[in-house]
């Protein structure tokens, strides 16, 4: 099924559904972050490792030295039907591809997988939920789980504890979110499938580290989905969608900041 096919498919998806731990408010207006270059080049890479695809033909790569403030670059550039790439993320792409390649654990979960962008559809609670999953298959004891490749700026432990629980991403409710229809779908009964991020950092020498959720990260993501459902289903019945919180509340000092009152 083609992602356009899969968008129209009448479920709650993870990316609009997180929204609602921003606010409802934002949920119902559509808002989505920046597409930013980065993004561009996180989703290339992942075509690249998972369903085989090359840089051309996806986008056009613009010359190294050219500017689109002269009139060769203008021209060049409005002749182009797709989109544009710099020259230096080309070659940032095939890194990172290689270093997937090349790791061990990571080719090793990457073929153990090979049904890419598997969609899956369940009720959750009484919510109709859909997810398009990067690659799922089997563990060595036939275990159904799946895998995410992630790119990013810093692969360590600290770092990605950071990102998986911090907003836009929220990696931990979405990997609560895939597991749980992938449960549903397959009628394990509520046994759990495993998941895996295949993070690789965005600069050379692209370092390579596979985490798996612990129990604390699993149950930060079951918070997370229960309150998204929780909101969905309370705003659909009502009818309203508000932002932040109503009238007036009081804002107390940060921790850092009572801290250094404390030894002031």
């Amino acid at each position: 099924m083609e992602r356009s096919e899969y968008n129209k498919i009448p479920a709650l998806n993870w990316s609009r559904a997180k929204l609602l731990l921003r606010s409802p408010l934002h949920f119902a207006c559509g808002y989505e972050p920046e597409d930013t270059e980065a993004l561009q080049v996180g989703r290339l890479t992942h075509a690249m490792v998972l369903e085989g695809k090359g840089i051309e033909g996806v986008f056009a790569i613009k010359p190294k030295g050219m500017s689109f403030a002269t009139r060769d670059g203008k021209a060049w550039r409005d002749a182009q039907s797709l989109p544009i790439l710099p020259a230096d993320d080309r070659a940032r792409i095939l890194g990172m591809a290689e270093a997937l390649a090349a790791d061990k654990a990571a080719e090793k979960m990457i073929r153990s997988c090979p049904l890419r962008e598997h969609i899956v559809t369940a009720t959750m609670h009484g919510v109709k939920c859909k997810a398009m999953l990067d690659a799922v298959g089997n563990d060595r004891d036939g275990l159904p789980g799946f895998l995410e490749v992630k790119t990013s700026t810093d692969a360590r432990e600290d770092f990605w504890q950071r990102r998986c629980c911090s907003e836009p991403f929220h990696y931990d409710g979405g990997c609560e979110w895939y597991s749980s229809l992938l449960s549903l779908s397959l009628d394990l009964n509520g046994a759990r499938p495993w998941g895996v991020w295949l993070v690789v950092e965005s600069k050379p020498p692209h370092a390579v580290a596979c985490w798996a959720p612990d129990e604390t990260m699993i149950a930060s993501g079951v918070e997370k989905v229960r309150d998204v459902l929780t909101s969905w289903k309370a705003c659909q019945a009502s009818g309203e969608w508000p932002s932040y919180h109503r009238g007036i509340r009081l804002i107390s000092a940060p921790q850092w900041r009572m801290n250094q009152l404390a030894n002031l």
